[in-house]
């Protein structure tokens, strides 16, 4: 069984996969089918929603790396065999 740091960091590595095979792999892994992504600054449904999401942010801060103790802030999730079925982000600060 994995340990949830083990799920949080597939969780990060499916926010810093820029390689598009890459990415869909991680997301795959980490998300159900109807996972649901919701913070102050947008929401995403579903793989192809949370991909849209990923891209945004990578367009939006690019080179930024997501670490366990990088943004500040807080993320609640329901994980269901392994995989996030929702997550919330609160954010304290934006990277940049």
């Amino acid at each position: 069984m994995e340990t949830y740091n083990e799920i949080a960091d597939r969780y990060l590595a499916a926010w810093n996969e820029t390689d598009l095979k890459g990415r869909r792999r991680f997301i795959a892994e980490t998300f159900t089918e109807d996972a649901t992504y919701v913070d102050p600054l947008m929401e995403g449904i579903g793989h192809e929603g949370l991909e849209a999401l990923i891209v945004g942010v990578q367009a939006q801060f690019p080179g930024y790396r997501f670490t366990r103790i990088g943004v500040k802030g807080t993320d609640c999730c329901t994980v269901r065999d392994g995989r996030f079925v929702t997550v919330v982000g609160f954010l304290d600060q934006m990277p940049g």
